[in-house]
């Protein structure tokens, strides 16, 4: 699941002896654990619908059924909420908008020195020229709170009418959904995985020098051999 875009310079041990501050280290674990965690399911069970949707539409064969209605409501259910967790700010949460949102209040603990004391010497110049693209802003001798204010804000934009709509429809039935119908397309769905995607990228990089090559997880074994045999047995009449 993991892919490296340069060389890892150093062990997660020597990594944490450089960075003390139990602040680092616990967005650190957040980031390596449940965020990624969630953020991974959410882009296979959607590599699975788009899969299944391509079976589909390349078998003519396959009847009408309630179990295409079951299984259209259950995924957009479970993404929008999945969605709606990693947008989530509140400080009894660990989610991708909580980490964004603690990061950009304490910018200045995340510098410079730290980020290119995650680097080998032989990618301390790529080290220092992402630094410059990606986090420096107007500042440069440590993250730009600004980098992060503006990240935050493309979250929530992004999973606005993702979360109305599971407020409203799954997470409980808001009075405003009878009067005020939130509508959803699966292109609505699927532009807030990729958005989460990308913002986890960024801020797993910032945080342990690490990038992600893709975040759907390889399934062993096929998923699709399920269907490979009828899943009825054909009991004998009396």
């Amino acid at each position: 699941m993991l892919y490296r875009a340069c060389s890892r310079p150093s062990s997660p041990a020597a990594m944490l002896r450089r960075m003390p501050d139990a602040q680092l280290v616990q967005w650190r674990e957040w980031c390596e654990g449940p965020i990624r965690n969630h953020v991974l399911n959410m882009h296979a069970h959607r590599y699975v619908w788009q899969q299944l949707q391509q079976i589909i539409s390349e078998n003519t064969n396959v009847p009408a059924s309630y179990w295409w209605t079951f299984l259209q409501e259950t995924y957009a259910a479970s993404q929008a909420v999945a969605i709606r967790r990693q947008a989530d700010v509140r400080k009894d949460v660990v989610s991708l908008g909580r980490l964004i949102h603690t990061v950009k209040a304490n910018a200045a603990h995340l510098t410079r020195d730290r980020w290119m004391a995650l680097w080998g010497a032989d990618d301390l110049r790529h080290a220092s020229a992402f630094w410059d693209a990606e986090f420096a802003g107007n500042i440069s001798t440590h993250l730009d709170p600004a980098i992060p204010a503006a990240d935050l804000r493309q979250l929530r934009e992004t999973a606005k009418d993702v979360k109305g709509y599971a407020d409203q429809h799954v997470a409980h039935t808001a009075e405003s959904a009878v009067t005020d119908q939130i509508t959803l397309t699966y292109d609505d769905l699927h532009a807030a995985i990729d958005s989460i995607g990308d913002l986890f990228r960024k801020y797993h990089h910032l945080l342990t020098g690490i990038s992600y090559g893709r975040l759907v997880p390889h399934i062993y074994p096929s998923w699709t051999d399920v269907f490979k045999q009828p899943w009825m047995v054909q009991r004998p009449t009396t």
